[in-house]
């Protein structure tokens, strides 16, 4: 008999190597899925009805606007503001199409120091 699969291990393994850079309006955020705590996964689940991989799970070529608020929101939490509500923060988004940017550094767990 096969062995059942683990619940989110493919995402897990994945997202383990990936940082989620976001510039937007001169300032710049980082957020890294695996270290995104159980309690932080239930406060994302229970603010916006979704987990966490409703919003971003590795490889995507294009990503809404609702996903990219709700990454600037958890940036923001995981970045100095560890209290801020979902609901502050949609009072305060703005999207700035003209200054965001996002970058996705998925680390291949290859090291890449120079070999002296």
């Amino acid at each position: 008999m096969a062995k059942a699969p683990t619940p989110g291990r493919a995402q897990a393994d994945e997202a383990a190597q990936t940082t989620i850079r976001m510039t937007m309006g001169g300032r710049t955020l980082e957020v890294q899925p695996s270290a995104l705590s159980l309690d932080e996964r239930f406060v994302i689940r229970q603010s916006t009805g979704l987990p966490f991989e409703a919003f971003f799970s590795g490889g995507q070529q294009s990503i809404g606007e609702d996903s990219v608020a709700v990454l600037w929101w958890i940036a923001r939490r995981t970045n100095g503001e560890p209290n801020l509500p979902f609901a502050q923060f949609k009072g305060e988004w703005k999207f700035d199409a003209d200054t965001f940017d996002i970058e996705v550094d998925e680390d291949d767990g290859e090291d890449q120091s120079p070999e002296g």
